[in-house]
C-alpha cells in the first residue's frame, strides 16, 4: 500500500467516524418523543446483541449479514454503550441503533474500503423486530472495561436480554492491522490487544454462558452457512434458505492475512505466544504462527 492510498484510507476512516458521530448526535435531539413512537415496535424485541472484540476482526461483515435478516437490525458503530453510560433509556438506545441501521443501509453499508450490501434482503428494515444490536466491538469492550457498573446494568435487563457476540481473529492479523492504523509499534499494540482479551475474560466470568458466543472469523469465512446458522440459533432467529444464499454470495473466500505486512521480532513473537496461552478462546492460535518475516531487531 503506497502512502497516498494509505492517506486516503485514513482520511476516509476519519470522515466515516465523524459522520457517524454527527448523525448519532443529531438523533439524540428530541429522542424521548422520537423513541416513544417506536414503543410498539420495540415491544417485540427478544435480544439486544452487543459485539465485543478487537479492531479489524470482521465485525462489519458479520454485523451486515445479521442486519440482512428480516427480524434483525444491527447498527454500525453507534458506540451505543456510550449512550448507556450517559443514562439513556433502553428504548432510546434502540432508537439510535434503528436510525443508524436504516441510514447505513442507504449507503450500501459502504465503508472506506469495503461494502457489505446483501441484495434482496432486509438491511436497514425489518418485518418483526426481534433482535437489535451494535457491532462496534472495540468501543463496547473499552466502555465495559472503564465502567464497572455498566455490565451489571446490562445483564439485569429482563427483556430484551443482552447477548454478547465475541468475534475472534488471528491475533497477529489483529495486532498488525491495528498497529498500521495507529502508526504505533507492534509491541505497543500487542499490549493493548491483550488488555482487551483480559476484559473479555472478565465478562465471560461474570455472565451466564448462554448469553455469550465466540465466533472465529477464519472459521466463519471458511464455512459461512454453518457460522450464520450458529449465530441465528444463538439469537433465536430462523434463517431462511433465501437469506442464507444471499449472504453466502458476499462472503470472500479467505480473510486478508495482514500479519505478513510487518516484520515481527522473535522476542515479541515469543511474548505474544505466551500471552495467547492465557486465553481459552485463543486456543486455535497456540501453534507457532505463520509469519513470513522475522527480525532480530528490538524495534517491532
Amino acid at each position: 500500500m503506497n502512502q497516498v492510498t494509505k492517506l486516503r484510507l485514513d482520511l476516509g476512516e476519519a470522515w466515516l467516524w465523524a459522520k457517524l458521530m454527527f448523525t448519532a448526535y443529531g438523533d439524540t435531539f428530541g429522542i424521548v418523543q422520537k423513541s416513544a413512537a417506536y414503543q410498539t415496535t420495540f415491544a417485540d424485541l427478544t435480544y439486544f446483541a452487543i459485539f465485543i472484540g478487537y479492531p479489524r476482526s470482521g465485525h462489519s461483515l458479520i454485523g451486515s449479514l445479521l442486519d440482512a435478516h428480516p427480524n434483525t437490525l444491527i447498527a454500525h458503530r453507534v458506540n451505543v454503550l456510550k449512550y448507556a453510560q450517559a443514562g439513556y433509556k433502553p428504548t432510546e438506545l434502540f432508537y439510535l441503533m434503528l436510525r443508524n441501521s436504516a441510514r447505513f443501509a442507504q449507503t450500501g453499508r459502504q465503508l472506506t474500503r469495503y461494502a457489505y450490501p446483501v441484495p434482496g434482503q432486509w438491511q436497514g428494515k425489518f418485518q418483526t423486530l426481534q433482535v437489535i444490536g451494535d457491532q462496534d466491538g472495540k468501543g463496547a469492550l473499552q466502555r465495559l472495561a472503564s465502567d464497572a457498573t455498566l455490565l451489571p446494568g446490562l445483564t439485569q435487563m429482563a427483556k430484551p436480554q443482552v447477548k454478547f457476540i465475541h468475534v475472534i481473529r488471528n491475533p497477529y492479523d489483529n495486532i498488525t492491522t491495528w498497529s498500521l492504523r495507529l502508526n504505533r509499534s507492534l509491541a505497543h499494540t500487542s499490549t493493548r490487544y491483550f488488555a482487551l482479551c483480559e476484559t473479555v475474560n472478565q465478562i465471560k466470568a461474570s455472565i451466564d454462558a448462554s448469553c455469550f458466543i465466540d465466533i472465529g472469523y477464519e472459521q466463519f469465512v471458511a464455512d459461512p452457512r454453518n457460522g450464520l446458522c450458529e449465530l441465528c440459533r444463538f439469537l433465536g432467529l430462523t434463517p431462511s434458505d433465501e437469506y442464507l444464499q444471499a449472504c453466502l454470495r458476499i462472503v470472500g473466500k479467505s480473510p486478508h492475512q495482514s500479519r505478513h505486512d510487518r516484520v515481527w521480532s522473535p522476542k515479541l513473537v515469543a511474548w505474544v505466544q505466551e500471552q495467547i496461552t492465557h486465553y481459552a478462546f485463543l486456543k486455535d492460535y497456540v501453534a507457532q504462527p505463520d509469519l513470513r518475516g522475522l527480525t532480530n531487531s528490538r524495534k517491532s
